[in-house]
């Protein structure tokens, strides 16, 4: 059955489709409401790494299978754990996300493009995560998202792809780093301590590439 992705996206529809009609007809309790309809989720997402599973050639099948699981795991915490999925919900959904545009890469090395968004995903689920913090903080969470980024470019200049390594990651890597802590750190006294040092690692990037090709 799992061997062709269509039976899996036909149960998925008939379990969606089920899920619609009993709502429609009132058939479902509000409080069971958003139980069930993380239960289906769960289910769906299941059925999808079996997929993956079965033909691990179907990377799509993981990745969405990943997406699925975020969204069936926040819905539950926000059933059974309100408190704690009002703070872990959203970072848990885009951690997700990450963990699916990861998967793609895992599976297959030459599509190197799925690390950019698995990074982005995984930086805006730390914002996600601080912003939702009660009480003041030390820095300024949005900082992490181009912290993020930087890493995540800075990494992608370590792989190689068609027996070339992907060198130019590290010159928007490094930039997006340091504006990270910049913002991040937020006040007059990091811009005037971290910027000279911005230009004082680009320069030695600069000279350090020469070199060595010399």
């Amino acid at each position: 059955m799992l061997k062709d992705s269509r039976n899996i996206l036909g149960l998925i529809l008939i379990l969606a489709g089920a899920f619609l009609a009993l709502e429609q007809f009132g058939l479902i309790p509000g409080s069971a409401r958003s139980g069930l309809f993380g239960a289906l989720l769960a289910i769906a997402a299941i059925a999808l790494f079996s997929v993956y599973f079965t033909n691990t050639k179907r990377w799509w099948a993981a990745m969405v299978g990943f997406f699925i699981s975020g969204l069936a795991v926040s819905s539950l915490l926000s059933t059974f754990m309100p408190e704690v999925g009002e703070t872990l919900s959203g970072p848990i959904f885009l951690a997700s996300m990450s963990l699916g545009f990861a998967s793609v890469y895992i599976t297959n090395r030459e599509m190197w493009w799925a690390i950019i968004p698995s990074g982005v995903m995984l930086s805006l689920a730390a914002v996600s995560y601080f912003e939702s913090l009660p009480g003041e903080l030390s820095f300024q969470p949005a900082g992490l998202l181009f912290i993020g980024l930087g890493l995540t470019f800075m990494l992608l200049s370590t792989i190689k792809s068609g027996g070339q390594q992907l060198s130019w990651g590290i010159y928007p890597g490094i930039p997006l780093f340091i504006f990270g802590l910049m913002l991040a750190l937020g006040t007059e006294q990091s811009w005037a301590i971290v910027g000279p040092l911005m230009l004082i690692a680009g320069g030695a990037w600069l000279l350090y590439s020469s070199l060595r090709k010399k």
